[in-house]
């Protein structure tokens, strides 16, 4: 299990168990040691991603921010996508990939560090809800229920399915 993992399924233990810590029913983090807390939102947390280098962190204040998994997670930078909330994050070979609630996909350049846009913006018409990359394809979930696929990493569309009657608010993707 690399580090990026561990932080994943650490950062995921801190989500699940955030209502009892408020609820003063645990005081410790299972062993994970002492929680860190990413305060630099202006709101709340609606998706996080992790890659090798940072953790990113998406949230309704219309914001990334990437933290540094070198430095003990201190804020690295913040990125405005697009001036709408980020609902979806997804890390995958050396790029961010964000979704947000105005409708757009951007792929921005994570490897090194400068997080400038690689190619135009996708605009897929609908609030972006989830998204995920598996086998040369990205899939997009959207508030209207319709599951977009695209090719990855160049965005050439391949399929639209209406696939719930609600909105797609996770996607999971497995061998």
């Amino acid at each position: 299990m690399t580090v990026a993992d561990r932080l994943l399924i650490g950062a995921l233990f801190l989500v699940i168990s955030f209502a009892q810590v408020l609820a003063g029913t645990v005081d410790t983090c299972g062993g994970f040691g002492e929680p860190v807390v990413l305060s630099e939102h202006d709101s709340y947390v609606n998706t996080l991603a992790v890659d090798e280098q940072f953790l990113y962190s998406g949230s309704a204040d219309d914001t990334v921010r990437v933290w540094d998994l070198a430095n003990e997670l201190t804020a690295y930078k913040t990125l405005r996508p697009d001036g709408s909330i980020v609902n979806a994050l997804h890390a995958q070979d050396g790029l961010l990939i964000v979704g947000t609630k105005g409708g757009t996909v951007t792929l921005l350049d994570a490897a090194r560090g400068t997080f400038l846009p690689i190619g135009n913006r996708l605009s897929v018409g609908e609030a972006v809800y989830a998204l995920i990359v598996h086998e040369g394809r990205l899939y997009v979930g959207t508030w209207g229920g319709k599951l977009l696929v695209y090719g990855f990493p160049g965005l050439e569309s391949i399929d639209t399915v209406q696939a719930h009657s609600f909105p797609i608010l996770d996607i999971f993707a497995a061998d």
